[in-house]
């Protein structure tokens, strides 16, 4: 399988995901149960909404990654998403 094929299924699970919490929240919301569900992680407490926000942000973060050699989009560049940049091949 191609890494663009990978990344591509990567994001689309991620968006997937985002809006399977985004649903739960609403869901949760809609019994008000939304501030009862929490969950304790390191030192804080995450609610449904919080979990929402870091799935988005990861998937924000994914969309916007960047080849640490050369600065192209990973989106792009199959070559960079496989380890094979051209900039490092080429030094």
């Amino acid at each position: 399988m191609k890494a663009i094929t990978t990344y591509n299924e990567a994001i689309s699970e991620l968006i997937t995901a985002v809006n399977a919490l985004d649903q739960a929240h609403s869901m949760l919301k809609d019994l008000d149960l939304h501030n009862y569900v929490t969950s304790g992680y390191s030192y804080h407490h995450l609610n449904v909404k919080d979990a929402v926000n870091i799935a988005d942000s990861l998937l924000r973060a994914l969309q916007d990654v960047r080849c640490p050699d050369c600065d192209t989009p990973m989106a792009e560049s199959e070559d960079c998403l496989s380890g094979c940049c051209p900039e490092v091949l080429a030094a």
